[in-house]
């Protein structure tokens, strides 16, 4: 957990930033496909932006 309260893997305070490894995986990608429309959209947008 970070000072700020973000925890897990992505850094997040969503319940899927607990639990095991493969279920976090699972929320990250989760989390790129409903924002971003697909890993592929998020990587593109953090290419471009420096973050995502």
């Amino acid at each position: 957990m970070s000072p700020a309260g973000y925890r897990g893997l992505g850094q997040t305070m969503q319940a899927w930033g607990t639990g095991s490894v493969a279920s976090q995986t699972q929320g990250m990608v989760n989390y790129a496909i409903d924002r971003y429309g697909s890993i592929a959209g998020a990587v593109a947008y953090r290419a471009a932006n420096g973050w995502w």
